[in-house]
């Protein structure tokens, strides 16, 4: 008898599909890929499983007559991984299945009702009313708006809303990897520290690399894997792999013929993932168009799948086409074998976070080996080059190895079950980053021209954790509905696709005044579509609804992004300065620091008179990236800058000098050598090792004593928005400006922001603060400030800082009193400053008579910036 309620986790992806319930594990009997044949009627049940394999509706036989398939015919069957593929393709669309009878289903009602077949065939009794928890792993690529109809149609078949979660395939294998590793993880993980994984499934090829945090919970701690918001889908599947191979080693034949093998035989799918055939239930009996025959696959099928081309299968492709048509069939026919491109994508993880430690690489799946494939015999050295100690067996996990899980209980399923268990038990789970969403309303009733405006809903790369929900507080407070209107405009930007929706509200009678609304929204990770919330902030019942209407995203229409009525040529903000390191251009300065890196190779410090010799400016080591004095027309060679080359030859001298550098500051007493070391770490810039950003950044957030070299390398080598943080929190939390660091902070606080894209990301709420305290300074120094440089700075700090426009278009808009109380500060000093030396050489740029620095950072607050403005703004990074 069960007690309480039950954890289901589920993976059903269309071969071999999964669950772990309770601790134990079950897999699916056959190893089939699974289809579905939709019902007659619209509202018919959609059949599923082990039933499914002796219906002969579209089973590709030549006879009886409804088993026949025919080009340009839609089909009754529906094979799984191709539906998945279907569905994730469709992004924020709706995607139907055709059927021959001229009746269409949603691809999620297909999936949903696989699942529950999966959950019956498992003989797992759901009981919603237990509180049992139903928790399904999704493709990491799925929408918000996929995930949002999956758990409707799920709804639908019974199982409550808050009785579904869905985790990321990948969160899910890592969650399993972190329980069996247990223990021999080492306490300290550094923000770059790493595990590779691979998903070979039937309807998806994957490779993700997720990082990894630790997290204090109940005196444990517990490691959190965090998922980034997907690139790209890569065009390369499991069903096109079998399908390929079908056509290279049978040669031509008819589509019933081809479906037979694809959906009906297991032979290829077992080669594929490594499962032995039984051999006693061959040869098996092949209908054709003209005739039986009989199906005898040949022993050495493996050396097709390997030879097999990357690309869409056509005949596939062309039988399904009626039925539902893939985005990814336009690829083309590409020369490179499937073994090419897997270790192609393999040795490509291994570019991602080099300055973290890898701590293993899964390789998952339903089509998984057991033993290690060919296709990865050839990478084994750059994977251990990569970090990975390389086992004799691959069949457990281990710290630091490679993870087979072919012979293993599915690790997807139980990591989705684990996850179903720390969600109920309210213990830490995973972090992942939220999709961005804005809004933008239509402006008429402040005294502007009509325009339309934008406020950010959920910011760009918002992390938050798994299970837990994200809220905007305080919701967006600047919209107003005007007088008289009869309907609401509203258009919600979701991600980074250039398309939005568009809702016109309309209003049941006329506003008898302005009416000012709120936005609210809240969101939670993997659990669909963000819910938007419009509420009158009177009492006035202003919506048809009452005081508040949510807003639904399959109602809404499809629209290209409002425009603005500024100059489109106007940006408000300048752009990130595109200066790069020069070492290639030096051979003999090259040499010169290898050999020195030769020399202290075996120490495990620098000396005081090494450090000296590293600062001294003629051998150009670490000279800044800039214009030299002597010669304005001629630009310095800077050994490191701001973005990094591709050259491994150049990153492994810059980790070598790196780790050298950040050792000796680490033991270093206090004084000279020290702020020495701290300078030269500085002027890396990105290529500085990611140790000393992150000490770095908490030596501000610990309140330490610090010295200007430190606030100064800030400002070049903290590339990371939450680094960034530590250093905005710094600024804006002190009560005073110390005299001698003033400069410093406007300054670093200029450079990141010009470097670099990330800090742009800073949370808007702090960058507020950061012009409050320019504003103040100004305000309090407006009759004494003497050296130029420090006004040049605070002006840069307020130009660059603009770069927060980026997100959030509004930041400092015409509505702002700050805005206002700034542009009056910088446009009445007492001293108006001139253009930099360095703004304008080597360019063909030309100053107005009369133009200053004031006039053109004013240009930017005011939205009036030009192109010629723009490509000036990376001359102020010149001398960095």
């Amino acid at each position: 008898m069960i007690n309480g309620p039950v954890i289901h986790g589920c993976a059903a992806f269309g071969f071999r599909d999964s669950l772990s319930v309770n601790g134990s594990n079950f897999s699916s009997a056959a190893p089939y890929v699974a289809d579905a044949v939709l019902p007659s009627t619209p509202f018919g049940r959609i059949r599923t499983g082990l039933q499914v394999e002796k219906e002969r509706i579209h089973a590709g036989l030549p006879w009886p007559p409804e088993a026949r398939i025919k080009q340009g015919r839609p089909l009754r069957r529906a094979p799984l991984p191709y539906v998945w593929r279907a569905f994730v393709e469709a992004g924020d669309q709706t995607a139907r299945w055709q059927s021959d009878l001229g009746i269409s289903f949603p691809l999620e009602r297909i999936i949903a009702a696989h699942i529950e077949g999966n959950l019956e065939e498992g003989s797992c009794h759901f009981d919603s009313e237990r509180g049992d928890q139903l928790i399904i792993a999704i493709p990491n690529n799925l929408d918000e708006h996929g995930q949002e109809t999956l758990i409707r149609e799920l709804n639908k078949l019974g199982i409550k809303r808050d009785s579904v979660h869905l985790i990321w395939r990948p969160v899910a294998t890592v969650l399993t990897w972190l329980q069996k590793i247990g223990k021999s993880l080492p306490e300290t993980i550094n923000d770059d520290d790493h595990i590779h994984l691979i998903y070979l499934g039937p309807d998806a090829i994957e490779f993700n690399t997720l990082r990894l945090r630790t997290k204090e919970f109940e005196n444990n701690q517990y490691y959190l894997p965090l998922r980034d918001r997907p690139l790209k889908l890569l065009p390369l599947t499991g069903f096109d792999w079998v399908g390929k191979t079908i056509e290279t080693a049978f040669g031509p034949m008819d589509d019933g013929a081809f479906w037979q093998a694809f959906t009906s035989f297991p032979e290829i799918w077992c080669a594929l993932s490594g499962i032995a055939w039984n051999r006693d239930e061959l040869p098996r009996v092949w209908g054709t168009e003209d005739k039986w025959s009989l199906w005898d696959p040949p022993e050495n099928i493996s050396d097709f799948l390997e030879k097999t081309l990357v690309g869409p299968c056509k005949t596939l492709n062309a039988i399904t086409e009626f039925s539902c048509s893939l985005k990814g069939k336009t690829q083309g026919v590409s020369s490179k074998k499937m073994n090419e491109i897997l270790q192609e994508e393999t040795r490509n993880l291994f570019s991602n976070y080099p300055k973290g430690r890898t701590m293993g690489m899964i390789i998952s799946g339903p089509l998984a080996p057991s033993m290690q494939p060919k296709w990865l015999e050839s990478s084994l050295e750059q994977l251990q080059d990569g970090g990975l100690e390389l086992q004799e067996t691959f069949g457990q996990p281990k710290l630091h190895g490679l993870w087979l899980c072919g012979n293993s209980s599915d690790p997807i399923a139980e990591g989705a079950a684990i996850y179903g268990k720390r969600v109920t038990q309210k213990k830490p789970t995973y972090l992942d980053t939220l999709p961005s969403y804005g809004i933008w309303s239509e402006i008429k009733n402040l005294g502007f021209e009509p325009h339309w405006d934008f406020y950010p809903l959920i910011p760009e790369n918002t992390e938050i954790e798994g299970g837990s929900e994200f809220v905007l507080d305080p919701p967006v407070d600047k919209l107003f509905i005007k007088k008289g209107s009869k309907e609401f405009p509203l258009v919600i930007k979701h991600g980074i696709s250039k398309k939005c929706r568009e809702s016109q509200i309309n209003l049941p009678r006329d506003i008898s005044d302005n009416c000012h609304v709120l936005v609210h929204a809240r969101m939670k990770p993997a659990s669909g579509l963000a819910i938007v919330n419009i509420r009158s902030s009177g009492d006035e019942a202003v919506f048809k609804s009452g005081k508040s209407i949510g807003l639904d995203w399959d109602r809404m229409k499809e629209v290209d992004q409002p425009s603005q009525p500024r100059d489109k040529r106007s940006y408000g903000y300048p752009f990130v300065a595109a200066g790069k390191g020069r070492i290639l251009y030096e051979p003999k300065v090259l040499k010169q620091l290898c050999d020195f890196l030769e020399k202290v190779s075996s120490q495990e410090i620098l000396s005081a008179s090494q450090t000296d010799y590293l600062s001294r400016e003629d051998n150009r080591f670490f000279k800044p990236w800039g214009y030299e004095k002597s010669d304005p027309n001629s630009y310095s060679v800077g050994m490191f800058g701001p973005h990094k080359t591709d050259a491994k030859e150049i990153i492994k001298i810059a980790d070598e000098l790196g780790i050298i550098l950040y050792r000796s500051l680490r033991f270093a007493p206090p004084g000279t050598v020290k702020r020495k070391l701290c300078g030269l770490l500085g002027y890396m810039y990105a290529y500085t090792p990611s140790e000393f950003s992150s000490a770095l950044a908490k030596s501000f957030s610990k309140g330490a004593v610090l010295y200007s070299n430190q606030i100064i390398a800030a400002g070049r080598v903290f590339h990371n928005v939450h680094h960034f943080e530590s250093l905005v929190d710094l600024f804006i939390s002190n009560p005073s400006y110390p005299s001698e660091y003033t400069q410093w902070y406007f300054w670093s606080f200029m450079r990141a922001l010009c470097y670099y894209p990330d800090p742009a990301r800073l949370n808007i709420e702090k960058g507020h603060a950061v012009f409050h305290r320019l504003h103040q300074y100004l305000y309090e120094n407006r009759n004494n400030i003497k050296e130029e440089s420090v006004k040049k700075y605070c002006l840069c700090a307020v130009l660059f800082g603009l770069r927060l426009r980026e997100a959030t278009p509004n930041f400092l808009d015409e509505n702002d009193s700050l805005r206002h109380n700034l542009y009056g500060m910088i446009k009445n000093m007492k001293s108006q400053l001139r253009f930099p030396p360095t703004m304008f050489r080597g360019t063909n740029l030309q100053t107005i008579p009369g133009d200053n620095l004031n006039r053109y950072v004013l240009r930017f607050l005011d939205y009036k910036d030009t192109e010629e403005d723009r490509q000036a703004a990376g001359g102020l990074a010149a001398g960095g």
